[in-house]
């Protein structure tokens, strides 16, 4: 097992004592909300792969293998909407797509928490915000988007985590349908 040297540990620890309750309590609130939505990123990520094995006709395995070959949620998307168009009974169609559609809505949310840099007050070594810089592939410019997290984003960052783990219940919901109905093909789509 790969040990920290204790040098690399001081300003952590410095970091701890001199952070106020209120700062820790403020990083507890953002680890939190932060982790969950990324664990449950992780598990619709899982849930997605699934449904892209029941429209090939495939193990999860080789669907999560045909999903990953695609780099970026932009291209798994059209991957979905393609498997979506090609397989599906037309009475599912819009319902799925609603879905694929709304899985890339809230990756916005995710990828300014997982790919930014996060600004910490150096008195208080508290959580300030976070910086997220991203490349307008139109326009070919830098932008770089700076929120803080206060009680508003927070709130929004639980609700981004909500809203995926209902996505991924009702994406489940739709891969039962779809098994059940290549069990006993003569239940059409609802």
């Amino acid at each position: 097992m790969y040990e920290i040297p204790e040098e690399m540990l001081v300003p952590r620890k410095k970091a701890m004592t001199l952070m106020t309750q209120e700062a820790k309590h403020n990083q507890d609130i953002v680890h939190n909300a932060v982790g969950r939505l990324i664990a449950v990123w992780a598990n619709v990520e899982s849930i997605m792969i699934h449904l892209a094995g029941r429209l090939l006709g495939v193990s999860d395995d080789v669907a999560f293998v045909t999903y990953y070959s695609f780099t970026g949620m932009r291209a798994r998307q059209s991957y979905l909407l393609v498997l979506i168009e090609n397989t599906m009974a037309q009475a599912d169609r819009q319902r799925a797509t609603r879905l694929i559609t709304t899985f890339n809505s809230l990756s916005a949310v995710r990828n300014e928490l997982v790919h930014a840099e996060y600004v910490i007050n150096p008195t208080t070594y508290a959580y300030e915000g976070s910086a997220y810089s991203q490349v307008n592939n139109k326009t070919r410019k830098l932008t770089v988007s700076k929120k803080p997290f206060d009680t508003k984003r927070i709130k929004a960052i639980g609700l981004t985590g909500d809203q995926l783990q209902d996505l991924g219940q009702d994406v489940l919901t739709l891969c039962r349908e779809l098994d059940d109905r290549r069990k006993h093909p003569s239940n059409p789509p609802k």
